[in-house]
């Protein structure tokens, strides 16, 4: 009897996690999953499709760095320049000094004044 308790609260442990990670992937409040679209379609250079779900990203949270680092990338490579230049200079201004990205914002800077 004990083993059958221990399963079926095992089960309802499983499915009750599934539920809980379907409910995020699917709930349209996840930001989450807004920015891992965004990075996704960055990643397959779809950047028209990226650029939404970004935006919408740094509108819930404008203090993302990274997240406006990404939004800056989506409209250089789409040629919303002004978009870009301006996305990147407040991913400058909101990352520390050490961070590994500001490299990849003055690279992304560089690329965006040559053109």
């Amino acid at each position: 009897m004990f083993l059958l308790i221990t399963f079926i609260y095992l089960i309802f442990t499983i499915v009750y996690g599934l539920y809980i990670g379907i409910k995020e992937i699917i709930d349209p409040n996840f930001i989450q999953a807004k920015l891992n679209l965004g990075k996704i379609y960055i990643n397959l250079k779809n950047y028209q499709c990226a650029i939404p779900y970004l935006e919408e990203v740094v509108n819930k949270i404008p203090l993302c760095g990274t997240c406006w680092l990404d939004l800056g990338e989506a409209y250089l490579r789409y040629g919303a320049k002004t978009k870009a230049k301006e996305a990147l200079e407040t991913a400058k201004s909101l990352l520390n000094k050490d961070n590994k990205n500001l490299l990849k914002i003055e690279k992304l800077l560089d690329e965006l004044n040559n053109k």
